[in-house]
């Protein structure tokens, strides 16, 4: 044993030696971070070490694993090849199967012309200049049948960013295997389950069954989304001429950018097709491309979405055709953003989309020559939405807002879509649109938001300036009103120093200078408008307005509307300086006048009260315009001058026909608190009785009330408004009833609100407070200097000085014949309050005015009224009988189930007429009034019984 152990050290020894030569000779090989490749590789050595020791180019696929290895050693270090131009095949042999396999971490850099040392220094290489690179199927013997299947086959390893294919032009493929199903996808390049990064290449003839130039699979749950960019897809043929994506439950989203696709032909989807199953993923993302000369013998001569849903921004798509979807036939979800179509074609219609279902959605695109009226064909309720979008004319199909159209082509050629200088698409996108939306460049690779302003529609921004409309103004405003026969009233024209000016007015006047002489002697209006061209294009016009009016009229003008309700607007009007002279009142709806008529009407009472000789009243007819059940805000002035008539606006809501034809419209109660204004108080609870309508046909009516300001409503079936009102102004509300079968009529009146008052209220007033019980608080109030406006009575208890505690307002509105018998003016200054269920019997209350310190006599009275007899009081049903109908020189009525309680009567005439009112104070159980008809003309009359909470309506004929 000691004597052979001198030699086993030996041995050992050399081995070991020899371990390290072969370790340093590794290292030496592999410290490299680039491999070489060139057609004919080094002269004697073929280590890929440099180009002038390259690996010739039956050893591709070596530098591609050396470089492999090299970066797994190495703890995933990116590596390069380099290779140089030439043509290279994945077998000299006759293999279909063997292809051209990337790996992760190895970047494959083609087109060199074999001495660089940067990558810059590279021949430039783009969408029109190929590569010198070629990596071909082009195997045995001449012609494509025994191609390889794939040129570059990436299903093994899962392929990330890392694994690089740049600068190549990839050719020949032939993806037609009858054996493998896999062989016949993507015969340029497949990637199964693989995300590779393809930049500045050209696939170019390749032909399969499904994706020419590139097929990406997920696989079963994998994740196929490779990045291409810069790159070109010429004349590939299959289904999904040049891409295919399939998605079976994984996801497949290739982002595509700058890249072109021309003349790809296939029978589903010229360009691309999209699609999934097993509840799959496939959106692939399409940036900055163009779309050229592709073509479809079926569906789809660009993008085919069996399931699949792109998302396309900045593209172009011209020429392409098919037998149906030039462009797309579409039964899922695609979107489309800043992109133009022009010239696409399609046999049975779809020029640009062939909807079968779902929806697509256009977003700032452009529309020209896609076959007009077949531009679009929706089936099966399929959906196409366009905003913001430029289109001929003829185009249908679509849903969407803000598109425009045009009879001029928009783009400078029909192959050429860049926008001309006068292109209405310029500025016209999305104003909402941003970077995020439209990227960043448009398809020329310019800014796609010019100097920051609105983008463009289309796949190009027009990178320049259009023409500005001129300013037309006369000290700075663009409308001038002047009176008839001013002088020396110009307008300036500015914003066009630089172009040709042209102004035109609606007066048959034109010119080219910068002053417009505006004439004046005649009433009118002349609108002016004026363009600035600046080469061949010119600005949108510019424009502004002059106002010639008459000269204001002068007078003491006086007028009152008196009425006013669906069937007419009534008033009068005079000039006190004219007393016999008729004027002429503007009817205006809101700011505009609608009519204009004379105030020329005979009325006695004109007459009676020194209007001149009493011809100063008009009635406007509500034109069937106005009946669109909407509301609408009627008031007169004197024609020429801002008198505006008292008491205006009156608010009206009409409908435009009867309902049935024939039926007649309610009459709205006259005269009613509707001509003088409600009044309340701020945090003040308030009610007030609105007087009712009268049905011709003796039916009954629904009320309704709107504009009321906050805390108040109204009961529709009382009428009476309550609550407490919070918001203080003065309030125009429009009161409308309508009968059974639908027919509406309204008035309208003002309510104020006031607020906690700084300062009383002042008059000459007298009122009592008369009785307190179950039947209501009654009285009544006026004021000798008002003798006809009502006030509001406001309620509380003072159980001792100063210590007020308020229950609540009404209106004193209600017609007592005895008040008017007495000189109280109109005579319907009478109230009747309901208590608030928290005021205890034989409590005493005060009545006052309303924000005055007028207190009514016979305050404080005491409240009478306990629970017990509260209830034993209750009404029963309004029961009302006419004892006798018809009826000569009065009529005799019979009333029940109302003990108790206040009653209203009224009579009117079949026109709405009121010809006599009557108010019992409290009912007794059984109460016959009589109604004295004797100075009535034989006829139809209606008689209105009514409660505060139930209304009874008879109708009565007088027969002579």
């Amino acid at each position: 044993m000691k004597t052979s152990l001198p030699f086993c050290t030996l041995a050992q020894r050399f081995t070991t030696f020899l371990t390290l030569l072969f370790l340093t000779s590794l290292t030496t090989v592999y410290s490299q971070t680039k491999f070489y490749v060139t057609v004919s590789g080094g002269a004697s050595i073929k280590d890929g070490l440099s180009w002038t020791t390259a690996y010739g180019a039956t050893q591709l696929q070596t530098a591609i694993d050396a470089a492999s290895t090299y970066s797994q050693s190495h703890s995933d270090e990116d590596v390069q090849v380099w290779v140089a131009s030439g043509a290279y095949k994945p077998t000299s042999g006759a293999d279909r199967t063997i292809s051209f396999l990337m790996r992760n971490h190895v970047a494959l850099y083609g087109g060199f012309e074999g001495d660089e040392t940067l990558l810059s220094e590279r021949p430039a290489i783009n969408l029109n200049t190929p590569s010198g690179a070629i990596l071909s199927g082009e195997i045995n013997a001449a012609g494509t049948a025994d191609n390889s299947y794939h040129v570059i086959k990436n299903t093994g390893i899962p392929l990330t960013a890392s694994a690089v294919l740049d600068g190549f032009v990839v050719t020949g493929g032939n993806a037609n295997s009858l054996v493998e199903e896999g062989d016949i996808h993507g015969a340029g390049m497949i990637n199964v389950g693989g995300s590779p990064t393809v930049s500045n290449c050209h696939f170019i003839m390749n032909k399969a069954s499904q994706g020419g130039a590139m097929s990406n699979l997920s696989g079963s749950g994998g994740i196929s989304s490779p990045v291409i960019t810069n790159c070109a897809f010429l004349s590939n043929t299959a289904t999904g001429g040049a891409i295919y994506n399939f998605a079976y439950f994984g996801t497949v989203s290739p982002v595509i950018t700058n890249c072109s696709f021309m003349e790809n032909s296939s029978s589903n989807g010229g360009a691309m097709y999209n699609g999934l199953s097993g509840g799959g993923s496939c959106v692939p993302v399409i940036n900055n491309c163009s779309f050229t000369g592709n073509s479809s013998t079926s569906n789809s001569g660009v993008i085919a979405n069996d399931g699949g849903s792109p998302k396309v921004t900045n593209c172009s798509f011209t020429d392409n055709s098919a037998e149906r979807g030039g462009v797309s036939l579409n039964y899922t979800v695609q979107t489309f953003t800043n992109c133009s179509f022009s010239g696409n074609t399609s046999v049975q219609g779809g020029g640009v989309s062939y909807q079968t279902s779902g929806t697509t959605t256009f977003k700032n695109c452009s529309f020209w020559n896609n076959g007009g009226a077949q531009t679009f064909l929706n089936l099966n309720a399929a959906t196409i939405i366009a905003n913001y979008c430029l289109f001929e004319p003829t185009v249908a199909g679509y849903t969407g807002a803000n598109n425009l159209t045009t009879s001029v082509l928009p783009f400078v050629s029909a192959t050429d879509l860049q926008l001309t200088a006068c292109s209405p698409a310029i500025n016209a996108g999305d104003p909402g649109s941003t970077t995020v939306t439209s990227g960043t460049t448009d398809l020329a690779g310019n800014p796609r938001f010019y100097n920051g302003g609105i983008v463009d529609i289309g796949a190009f921004e027009f990178q320049g300036d259009q023409p500005s409309p001129p300013v037309i103004s006369s000290a700075g405003e663009s409308s001038l009103t002047v009176t008839q026969n001013a002088s020396s009233v110009n307008f300036t024209i500015t914003g066009c120093e630089t172009g040709t000016l042209n102004w035109q007015g609606s007066n048959a006047t034109s010119g080219s200078g910068t002053t417009i002489a505006v004439p004046t002697n005649a009433v009118g209006t002349i609108i002016y408008s004026a363009t600035c061209t600046v080469g061949s294009c010119a600005s949108q016009p510019g424009s502004a307005t002059a106002t010639i009016t008459a000269a204001p009229v002068s007078g003491s003008f006086d007028g009152y509307i008196y009425g006013a309700d669906c069937g007419s607007f009534r008033g009068w009007a005079w000039d006190r300086n004219k007393g016999n002279t008729v004027v002429s009142v503007d009817i205006l709806d809101g700011a505009s006048v609608i009519a204009t008529i004379p105030a020329g009407d005979f009325r006695q009472d004109l007459l009676n009260a020194g209007k001149g000789n009493g011809k100063h009243a008009f009635t406007f007819a509500i034109p069937d315009a106005l009946k669109d059940n909407l509301p609408h805000t009627l008031k007169a002035r004197v024609t020429g001058s801002s008198f505006i008539l008292k008491d205006s606006p009156k608010a009206l809501i009409c409908q435009n026909s009867a309902v049935p034809p024939g039926n007649l419209p309610p009459v709205p109660p006259t005269p009613t608190v509707l001509i003088a204004p409600l009044v309340a108080q701020e945090n003040v609870p308030f009610s007030g009785t609105l007087v009712a309508f009268t049905d011709p046909e003796g039916g009954p009516l629904t009320y309704s009330l709107s504009g009321l300001p906050i805390g108040l409503t109204l009961d529709a079936t009382s009428r009476v408004i309550s609550g407490t009102p919070t918001q203080v102004g003065t309030f125009l509300l429009t009161y409308s009833a309508t009968d059974g079968p639908g027919s509406t009529n309204s008035v309208s009146f003002n309510l104020t609100v006031l607020p906690a008052p700084s300062s009383a209220i002042t008059g000459d007033f007298d009122g009592y407070l008369d009785k307190l019980d179950c039947g209501g608080i009654r009285g009544w109030v006026w004021d000798r200097n008002k003798p006809n406006t009502p006030f509001t009575v406001e309620f509380y208890t003072e159980p001792s000085p100063g210590s007020i505690t308020v229950l609540g307002s009404t209106l004193a509105n209600i017609y007592r014949s005895d008040l008017k018998d007495a000189g109280k003016g109109n005579g319907a200054h009478a109230y009747n309050f309901t208590a608030p269920p928290s005021l205890a019997s034989s409590t005493p209350v005060k009545a006052r005015v309303l924000g005055s310190g007028f207190v009514l006599k016979g305050s404080p009275k005491t409240y009478q009224c306990a629970q017990a007899r509260l209830s034993a009081e209750s009404a029963g049903d309004l029961q009302v009988t006419v004892l006798g109908n018809p009826v000569t020189d009065q009529i005799q009525v019979e009333i029940r189930g109302q003990e108790g309680q206040p009653l209203r009567l009224q009579v009117t005439d079949a026109s709405g007429r009121l010809i006599s009112e009557q108010q019992i104070e409290k009912a007794k159980a059984v109460e016959q009034p009589i109604v004295s008809v004797s100075k009535v003309a034989p006829g139809l009359l209606v008689l209105r019984v009514s409660t505060a909470s139930a209304s009874k309506t008879v109708k009565v004929l007088k027969s002579h």
